[in-house]
């Protein structure tokens, strides 16, 4: 399951001017997964504060991904990579994921969807 679908479903707000700051000090200084996982519900918090913004998003993944050990960050990022197919990270770590599973075919799959661009007309 995706980590973070539960905190997606609330009402959206304006994000502040200062969210990426956020999100880099939500991150900031992590150096053990014990650190990673008490901060994993600042990480929850902010995405249910702007669940339509991608980068509360990605930092709560980052957050999960440090705590070394969650089943769900094959789920989380393939999750992420698809509400947010132009983040070059949740395609990455989708793919990391998928070759970790030995789901080489679905990695390949991901890939060709990635690299697809719609026709352009003249």
């Amino acid at each position: 399951m995706d980590a973070l679908s539960p905190h997606l479903g609330g009402p959206s707000r304006p994000p502040p001017s200062d969210l990426a700051h956020l999100c880099a000090a939500l991150l900031d200084g992590i150096a053990t997964p014990d650190e990673a996982k008490s901060r994993w519900a600042a990480a929850c918090a902010l995405v249910s504060a702007y669940p339509d913004q991608e980068a509360p998003q990605v930092a709560a993944a980052q957050v999960l991904e440090l705590q070394r050990g969650p089943d769900s960050l094959l789920e989380t990022w393939t999750a992420l990579h698809r509400r947010f197919p132009q983040n070059r990270l949740a395609l990455r770590m989708a793919l990391r994921w998928l070759a970790r599973a030995g789901r080489r075919d679905d990695a390949s799959a991901l890939i060709e969807a990635a690299c697809l661009k719609p026709a352009t007309t003249v």
